[in-house]
Formats: C-alpha cells, sequence, structure tokens
C-alpha cells in the first residue's frame, strides 16, 4: 500500500506509519502462513514416510518368521532322516562288532560321514545339534565319553536297544527311533 505525498499529510503522519504497520504485519502473516503451510505439509510427509517403514518392517519381519519356520520344518525333516542313518550305523556297528573292534561309534565321525559337505557350515551345524538331540534323547542308545589311542577325548554312542528295534516298529519292547521326537 503505497500513498502519495498529499495523502501522507492528509492523514497525518501517525495514521500512515500506522498503515504501513499493518500492510507490513500483513505481508508477514501472509509469509508465515505459507511457511506454516510448507511445515504442515512436511510434518505430514514426515507421518506418511514412518507409516510406511512400519509397514515395510513389518511385512519384513513377518516374511523372516515366515522363512525361519519353513527352514525349521526342512532341518527338522533332515535330522529325523538323519537320526535314522545313525540308528542303522549304530546298530550295525553292534551287530558287526566283534571283540576287536568297539561297539560304539564316534559322534563327530557320524558327522563328518553323513552330513552332507555342500551345505554352508551353520546349517550342517543346526543340523547336527537338531540329531545329536534326538540319538542322545533315545533309550536305546548310550551316550558316552572315551579315550580314544592318540589320548583324544571323544564322545560316542552305542546301541543298547534289540537288535530288531529298527526294523520292528510295532514292537512293544522297543520304542521306534526318534519318531516321538519330533512333533
Amino acid at each position: 500500500m503505497y500513498m502519495s505525498g498529499r495523502d501522507r499529510t492528509s492523514l497525518g503522519w501517525a495514521i500512515f506509519c500506522r498503515a504501513v504497520m499493518l500492510e507490513r504485519l500483513h505481508r508477514r502473516n501472509i509469509i508465515l502462513s505459507c511457511f506454516g503451510a510448507h511445515a504442515a505439509s512436511r510434518i505430514y510427509l514426515r507421518q506418511i514416510l514412518c507409516n510406511c517403514v512400519a509397514l515395510a518392517s513389518v511385512v519384513a519381519a513377518y516374511t523372516l518368521h515366515r522363512r525361519r519356520r519353513r527352514l525349521n520344518r526342512i532341518d527338522d525333516a533332515e535330522a529325523l532322516k538323519l537320526a535314522k542313518l545313525v540308528f542303522s550305523r549304530l546298530l550295525a556297528q553292534r551287530t558287526h562288532a566283534g571283540h576287536v573292534a568297539p561297539s560304539y561309534l564316534a559322534a563327530v565321525q557320524l558327522r563328518d560321514s553323513l552330513l552332507d559337505h555342500q551345505l554352508p557350515l551353520t546349517v550342517r551345524m543346526r543340523r547336527w545339534v537338531k540329531v545329536t538331540n534326538l540319538v542322545e534323547k533315545n533309550t536305546n542308545v548310550r551316550a558316552n565319553v572315551v579315550e580314544t589311542v592318540e589320548g583324544d577325548e571323544t564322545r560316542v554312542w552305542q546301541w543298547i536297544g534289540l537288535d530288531d528295534c529298527i526294523a520292528v516298529s510295532a514292537s512293544p519292547l522297543c520304542k521306534l527311533p526318534a519318531d516321538s521326537f519330533i512333533s
């Protein structure tokens, strides 16, 4: 709002100063309202971004949970297969062992011979821990620590159940190995 010199003198100096101040305040309010709208839009965009990040993290957590459950199911099935192989090898070792050979097998030797070496180490160890739990919970297997010829101590498993426990699953005298441990 611009006033000519004649208007300034007719209105008086005080009124003119007031009019200029009001005009400046009006411009400032317009500028502030623009900044306010800009700040409000930034806050709104930040809230949208936070919601998107939260949604993405929930989707990622759900996907990771499903993947872990699937891997656990696969590991449980493979551990059951490997435990049955361990039971059959322990039974074969018992039946074929004479007075010269011991009737037990070292757990690390079984692990090295049974596990697929193409798999990553973490997968092999995770599966072997499950196999170890299945074998050592079975009442037909005795787990001991023995000293080898070289003087090292190693964990060994020995079959102490009946000879036909693996072959005959309906026998009431023996428990079918590892089937009752996986739910």
